[in-house]
């Protein structure tokens, strides 16, 4: 019934006290002459930050049990410190002698190991069952390495994550032998998705393959994969700021008005999406968001796992009611020249922010690309 927190101080004083004596914990990292404490003081080891959860922990071991009707501990207190008089700085701490443990050489003690809690529960019965429906269910005893890599991941990524491995063994790679590599590896490539996701809201995904032309449909398809695995290891919030500041730069130089062909710069993966594209200009609606919704419904595909070249009929249906939903705006698109390389140009625009630069105009950026 104790707490984790009560459990992991009272083994650790158990193991070192055999006699009737006081032990002395700091709580902090450092003691007040600054030495390094004992497990990196006690607010670390218990996971606490404040005194008041110290305080519930040692109400916890003070309380006296039923069975003997004397508490675990017979001195459990903070103390404040000598220099810091004001907050608490040291824990005291000594066992109740009922419940002192003598050590006899040559003697065998079997004590009930604690039954751990179930760790992301929810999240391992999803893994799991994703696993099973992909028939490699048998990866299921390596659960603690996905809940590593993936705890702090959404259903669609999982599941995509989960695909990949599906199709590794479809190939005949066989099964991972370094499955946390194999897991990170594969996570970085899903999370392109909200990687270009952020750049079509931000109005520079059509700007990524621009210097490709377009009869080179491959390369345009390779070159924005590049983009979104080059960027999979930065920070959402980050991306997006730099996306809205480069959009900034070169909407300053290279705006124009909005034309039928700024709808078909996107490279073309499914033979209906040149149809969509001219509904959606007639329709007059914003090229930013349209992009961003077809930037979704192939994502939609790849997660049912569809490799047709043509798009199933229940998903055209909701793409054409998605766009007549989409903001109607007449805007300026960028027109870059037609060499211009787009990574380059960030790759740029970030090392002069790094040195501490202050970019206003985008020929500071220009500028030290040609130098470079």
């Amino acid at each position: 019934k104790l707490s984790v927190a009560a459990k992991k101080l009272f083994l650790d004083i158990a193991m070192q006290q055999h006699t009737e004596t006081t032990l002395k914990r700091s709580l902090d990292k450092q003691d007040e002459r600054g030495n390094k404490t004992h497990f990196g003081g006690m607010y670390r080891f218990l996971h606490k930050k404040y005194p008041h959860q110290i305080h519930a922990v040692i109400e916890e071991l003070t309380t006296s049990l039923p069975c003997t009707g004397n508490p675990l501990f017979k001195i459990c207190k903070m103390q404040k410190g000598v220099k810091h008089t004001k907050r608490y700085t040291t824990l005291y701490l000594s066992i109740h002698s009922d419940f002192l443990c003598s050590k006899e050489a040559g003697e065998e003690q079997h004590r009930d190991p604690f039954t751990p809690k179930a760790t992301y529960a929810r999240k391992a019965k999803f893994i799991e069952a994703v696993l099973q429906e992909m028939n490699i269910g048998e990866l299921s005893a390596d659960m603690n390495k996905f809940i590593h890599v993936l705890k702090h991941t959404c259903h669609r990524q999982i599941r995509s994550v989960i695909r990949g491995l599906r199709d590794m063994v479809d190939r005949k790679e066989g099964y991972p032998t370094k499955i946390v590599y194999t897991l990170k590896k594969l996570l970085h490539q899903t999370s392109q998705y909200q990687i270009l996701d952020t750049a079509a809201k931000e109005g520079i995904y059509p700007l990524i393959a621009q210097h490709i032309p377009k009869e080179r449909n491959s390369d345009r398809e390779q070159a924005i994969f590049n983009f979104g695995l080059h960027y999979s290891m930065y920070s959402l919030r980050n991306i997006k700021k730099m996306f809205k500041n480069v959009h900034a730069l070169l909407k300053q130089k290279f705006a124009v008005p909005v034309t039928e062909e700024s709808s078909h710069r996107n490279y073309l993966k499914y033979q209906e999406e040149t149809l969509f594209r001219k509904y959606a200009y007639d329709q007059g609606v914003n090229l930013h968001a349209y992009i961003a919704l077809e930037i979704e419904m192939r994502e939609k595909l790849k997660v049912r796992g569809h490799k047709e070249r043509t798009i199933p009929s229940d998903v055209r249906e909701w793409f054409i009611e998605a766009i007549d939903k989409l903001p109607q705006e007449q805007l300026r698109v960028i027109e870059l020249p037609k060499q211009f390389n787009l990574l380059e140009f960030m790759r740029t625009f970030e090392r002069l922010v790094r040195a501490g630069v202050t970019i206003t105009a985008p020929d500071q950026v220009l500028t030290a690309m040609e130098i470079k």
